[in-house]
């Protein structure tokens, strides 16, 4: 994505009232995702799993941890 793009989308975001929400949707959403590929991480699906193993996707800005 253009960094023009997110940072114009983050600002959007930022100026509304749903920041919270979808940073912790967000977060849910990537604590699911690593729970499934840590239970077919070593299995006949790992090869899905392994290009994105070395991804360090960007969070929300401020994003609550836990």
């Amino acid at each position: 994505m253009l960094e023009a793009i997110r940072h114009d989308g983050q600002e959007q975001l930022a100026a509304s009232s749903h920041l919270t929400a979808v940073c912790a949707r967000h977060r849910d959403h990537c604590h699911r995702l690593t729970a499934r590929a840590e239970q077919e991480w070593l299995g006949p699906n790992e090869y899905v799993w392994f290009p994105g193993c070395g991804a360090s996707p960007r969070t929300c800005p401020g994003e609550i941890p836990g």
